[in-house]
């Protein structure tokens, strides 16, 4: 088996959206596809030479995704009351046509 998951002593930071995160050394070659990734069960990173390589992609990824995820959840605006004279009312915007005069 040319790959294999290396164990921490201390703790991989979770993805985005709080999924461990695992790392996985391809012990072939780095000419023949081999090097270090993390990854977790919705993405990974590229292979590396240096596992530091790798998880300095793993934060990249995962701050732009959390950024992104704060900014998507916006506070929704309070509702305004209709006015009571305007209630059951509904208005279309109409364009005036002018036909051949008949």
């Amino acid at each position: 088996m040319t790959q294999r998951q290396v164990a921490h002593q201390v703790t991989l930071p979770a993805c985005a959206q709080g999924h461990a995160v695992r790392h996985v050394h391809d012990l072939r070659r780095p000419e023949a596809g081999g090097g270090h990734l993390l990854e977790c069960e919705c993405r990974q990173t590229a292979k590396y030479a240096c596992v530091g390589d790798a998880l300095r992609q793993w934060r990249r990824m995962n701050a732009k995704r959390r950024a992104a995820i704060r900014r998507s959840e916006p506070a929704a605006p309070a509702a305004q009351p209709a006015p009571a004279t305007l209630a059951g009312i509904l208005q279309f915007p109409l364009a005036f046509v002018r036909g051949s005069g008949a």
